[in-house]
């Protein structure tokens, strides 16, 4: 599972839970076994949720038990946001792993310690709640974390062996008395359902995680074919609405939740994709219509599936000294502008103004185009600019004159000395805003002269 072991870094999860523990004591333990030029490096992070009044003593537990097998600590603390619909469950475990994640160095591996209880309570909590093949699943043994990787190599051992090995080597550990509220679903299910289950079935955590494995494979088995289908209906980042319907609808389905994924959204519930794949193909020919759900939305246009992630609202004006600051970050998913040098840039520096006014359309803004002037929405239309995108288009100006709209339009430069730098504005990061032209599978958002390509 490990291409360098050992000369590698491993990253203990420790809770201080009895799971983490045995794992992090075993990982210690083996240290010992290997040569010194072949030395194992470990390092622990425990996660602070700050959910219980005890987690500051759980933290500084974590701390000393690190310190006296001399392996390096580190703690980060989680701030739980709960989104609509998101159990406390879901926000911490979501709000633990981006930190885990983003604490990763590259080419490290992140342990964790579920074990084999831990799935069969994961693959049941997932069936109650009518979960798919991904998620009957359950937990993976492997898979990329941040800019490493996360194992959870407990995942054959049952509760029961950890707690034999824990008695075994006498080790100390924290017990979260938050384990017994059985409000939580997973404790409802560990407390009152499974010691059910066991005494009519002993085995059912063993049988339950092959199950999983069996599984994983066929999920392995749909995302691949689901690529497969994706190179086939991508036109750019959108999809080709009548090749997708002439797919069977297990295909349909999958090409959908798959595509969605790479766009950076949450997934809808099955009415909400069902309504995606029934809906938008058979409104009217002249309709642009739409399925909204909370994690984004997708619509059809020109033939045409395109999704558009949650999106904040647009701010009333930014203010963006570019000497200072050469960035300006627009907000949550509208990316961020770049004043940089370049061969092909747009102005010289001395005749750009020390502040811009960055803003988005609010009606009757005019641009300069040669000796005339023409309306910026009728300019929009005419560049391609997706209809819902037009009110999201930054608006570059200085003294109530536009600049620039980044990817669109410029303002003509001024005659300048040739061995003056040149400078234009890129915008990077930015929300689908233009479809591929004439059919094409590139990218899109690409500027009309040259100047504002993305990366």
């Amino acid at each position: 599972m490990i291409p360098a072991w050992p000369r590698c870094t491993l990253v203990v999860a420790l809770s201080g839970g009895v799971d983490s523990v045995v794992l992090l004591h075993a990982l210690v333990q083996l240290r010992k076994t290997l040569p010194q030029r072949r030395a194992l490096r470990l390092r622990a992070v425990h996660v602070d949720h700050h959910l219980q009044s005890g987690s500051g003593e759980w933290r500084r537990q974590c701390a000393r038990l690190s310190r006296s097998w001399r392996v390096a600590f580190k703690a980060l603390d989680a701030r739980i946001k709960l989104a609509a619909g998101m159990s406390l469950e879901a926000a911490a475990r979501t709000a633990r792993y981006a930190l885990l994640g983003d604490d990763l160095r590259p080419g490290e591996y992140l342990l964790t310690a579920q074990h084999e209880d831990d799935q069969l309570e994961t693959v049941l909590l997932q069936l109650f709640r009518g979960g798919g093949v991904a998620g009957l699943a359950g937990m993976y043994a492997s898979g990329p974390l941040g800019q490493g990787r996360l194992l959870r190599p407990l995942l054959p051992l049952s509760r029961a062996q950890l707690l034999r090995y824990a008695n075994l080597h006498k080790l100390q550990w924290s017990d979260d008395p938050s384990n017994a509220d059985l409000r939580f679903d997973r404790n409802f299910l560990r407390a009152r359902v499974l010691p059910a289950l066991r005494e009519r079935w002993p085995a059912a955590a063993t049988t339950v995680s092959r199950s999983a494995r069996h599984l994983a494979d066929a999920n392995w088995l749909i995302q691949h074919w689901a690529a497969v289908d994706l190179q086939a209906l991508r036109r750019g980042e959108a999809l080709d609405l009548a090749a997708l319907c002439a797919l069977q609808s297990p295909r349909q389905r999958a090409a959908v939740r798959r595509w969605l994924v790479e766009r950076g959204c949450a997934l809808p519930d099955e009415v909400h994709l069902g309504r995606v794949l029934t809906e938008l193909p058979s409104a009217r020919a002249d309709a642009m219509p739409l399925v909204r759900w909370p994690g984004g939305e997708v619509r059809r246009y020109r033939g045409l599936l395109v999704v558009v992630p949650a999106l904040p609202d647009v701010a009333v004006a930014l203010s963006w000294n570019w000497r200072r600051q050469p960035r300006l970050t627009l907000g949550p998913g509208l990316g961020t502008l770049w004043m940089r040098t370049s061969s092909a840039g747009c102005w010289s520096r001395s005749e750009l103004p020390q502040t811009f006014s960055v803003s988005f359309r609010a009606g009757g803004e005019r641009v300069a185009q040669g000796s005339r002037h023409r309306k910026l929405k009728e300019l929009l239309r005419s560049q391609g600019v997706l209809p819902w995108m037009r009110s999201r288009m930054p608006l570059v100006a200085a003294a109530q004159q536009l600049w620039c709209v980044p990817g669109v339009w410029n303002r003509h430069s001024s005659a300048a000395p040739a061995r003056q730098a040149r400078l234009s504005i890129e915008w990077l990061d930015a929300p689908l805003w233009r479809l591929p032209q004439n059919g094409a599978r590139g990218p899109a958002n690409s500027g009309a002269d040259g100047a504002f390509l993305l990366p």
